[in-house]
């Protein structure tokens, strides 16, 4: 079994807010709040959940954008050595952020308009140090030949490519430091439906070439089961459940886990039977309901879930669950999406089609 490559242990990410006229202190917004997995060297590791519920928080605090209010984050070196990144100072840990890289969702906004390709892939390059700067336009080359571009549209500039041109060029900016992890936080919900099957089969395709692991960040379960080794699960800062993707998929264990699965659209002959949907809103992280915080919207929820928090705990063979009573309930009648999607292997058909 592969080692982990990165530990998250009780993670932490709160903002302070100021206050308001008359108020001594607002809480803070625990956009996470206890946050423990472990990301598997060369797995896909799929992290989903609604929006507001910290996935884009917890992936820019492990690339370095965002210092963690608690908690740790233990990241395995080259060498084997383990250190902490949240422990460590700003200078300190500079040297490992090269190695843990992310993919924006907007291709448009993440590139910056004033600069050209050669001068976006090649910063990384010059700020790290990796590559003479005589030979800088050199290695650009061969990254735009890496991704799927032509090396003569060095010199052009962003505006100039289409939205899926413009996403591997930051693929390209990604990868130009020989990083080992890659997170990918929605790379490719900005982009056009025609495009998404291109650019999955890129980035399968370089984990395949480059031995990359990926955090894959997405609220399209259908595109995470295509391509996540396994799946974790978010809501309000708080993990809920975990497990690899085809037995999370097949059973669920938590309420929330099943009410996302059941929105997933399946394309279907006649009819589709009713589904239940999740009801009422998301919980404000800054002033979260005591017990489950999910327990306002779960149709399962006893008086045990409105005052004690779920410990997460082993349920079955490699799942994990916060739920009181994730052994007992029946969640038949959400419908859960267990029809047939795309799988790597059609995924890559895709790509190499389009």
């Amino acid at each position: 079994m592969a080692e982990p490559l990165v530990s998250i242990e009780d993670l932490g990410i709160h903002y302070r807010r100021a206050a308001r006229l008359l108020e001594r202190e607002r809480p803070p917004v625990r956009a996470v709040d206890g946050v423990s997995f472990s990301i598997l060297e060369g797995e896909t590791l799929g992290l989903v959940g609604e929006s507001g519920c910290g996935k884009s928080t917890l992936g820019r605090t492990l690339t370095g954008v965002r210092r963690p209010s608690a908690g740790a984050i233990r990241y395995r070196t080259r060498d084997g050595e383990v250190v902490d990144l949240a422990a460590l100072s700003t200078e300190a840990r500079a040297r490992y952020y090269r190695e843990i890289r992310m993919v924006f969702q907007d291709p448009q906004s993440s590139l910056n308009p004033r600069m050209r390709v050669v001068d976006v892939i090649g910063e990384p390059l010059r700020n790290f140090g990796l590559v003479p700067r005589g030979k800088i336009k050199a290695r650009v080359a061969e990254l735009l030949d890496l991704v799927g571009l032509r090396p003569e549209y060095i010199d052009r500039y962003p505006h100039a490519f289409s939205g899926g041109e413009r996403q591997r060029i930051g693929i390209a900016r990604a990868i130009a430091t020989d990083p080992r992890l890659l997170v990918a936080d929605e790379a490719v919900s900005a982009l056009d439906v025609s495009i998404r099957g291109q650019i999955v089969n890129l980035l399968w395709s370089l984990k395949e070439r480059l031995g990359l692991t990926y955090l894959f960040i997405s609220h399209d379960l259908a595109l995470v089961r295509s391509i996540a080794d396994r799946v974790v699960v978010m809501y309000v800062g708080k993990l809920v459940e975990t497990g690899p993707t085809e037995a999370l998929f097949a059973r669920p264990y938590h309420p929330y886990t099943a009410a996302l699965l059941a929105a997933v659209p399946v394309p279907r002959r006649g009819a589709r039977p009713p589904r239940a949907t999740v009801r009422g809103e998301v919980a404000d992280p800054a002033n979260p309901p005591a017990g489950c915080r999910y327990h306002p919207r779960c149709p399962f929820a006893t008086e045990r879930c409105r005052t004690e928090i779920p410990a997460m705990r082993d349920i079955a063979p490699g799942r994990r669950v916060a739920c009181h009573h994730a052994e007992t309930i029946d969640l038949t009648d959400f419908g859960t999406a267990t029809a047939s999607l795309p799988d790597r292997k059609n995924i890559l058909n895709l790509g190499a089609q389009t």
